[in-house]
């Protein structure tokens, strides 16, 4: 579970970076956050209690979450870029 925390923020911090879709750096920080956790997790594994686990995944869920609303802000304003451009 943990490695699946530290390669899940590395491949959406790895992917953001090349694609660069709008507010790309949202992603890029949920991932780095992930990331940072991932490790933490993995150097106190074995003293590391459960309640510490759950915590470590709420705050991805949270930056993670913050990076969707970014990106669907982006997404949804799409439309108005294009026409003013046409303009």
């Amino acid at each position: 579970m943990v490695l699946g925390i530290h390669r899940g923020g590395l491949f959406r911090a790895a992917a953001a970076g090349a694609i660069q879709f709008p507010r790309w750096g949202w992603t890029v920080f949920a991932g780095l956050v992930s990331v940072a956790l991932g490790v933490y997790l993995l150097a106190t594994f074995p003293a590391t209690t459960t309640y510490f686990i759950g915590l470590a995944i709420g705050i991805d869920l949270i930056f993670d979450g913050r990076a969707l609303v970014g990106s669907a802000g982006a997404i949804h304003s799409l439309p108005e870029m294009v026409q003013r451009r046409a303009a």
